[in-house]
């Protein structure tokens, strides 16, 4: 049985501000897409995806992208955009 003490990844009641682009990243990543896949759909290099990934990460105080994309769900509507991409 866990205890809220050795549980990682609780709701955590958090706003946080993001770009446009970090919420496409975001989008992106919440369904599965690569870093590669994410940098080909948004005409960015690799690396810029890279980075916009681990900006999430700081900002959310995430331990990983699983973990990002379980807050971002727990605490906002950002990865509820249209699937126009």
């Amino acid at each position: 049985m866990l205890t809220s003490e050795n549980t990682i990844g609780t709701h955590r009641n958090i706003k946080v501000l993001l770009t446009i682009r970090e919420k496409e990243v975001l989008y992106f990543l919440s369904r599965g897409f690569t870093d590669f896949e994410i940098a080909k759909k948004l005409f960015l290099s690799r690396s810029t995806i890279k980075t916009h990934r681990k900006k999430l990460l700081m900002k959310y105080d995430a331990r990983n992208s699983c973990h990002l994309v379980f807050l971002a769900l727990s605490n906002n509507n950002y990865l509820q955009m249209v699937d126009s991409f």
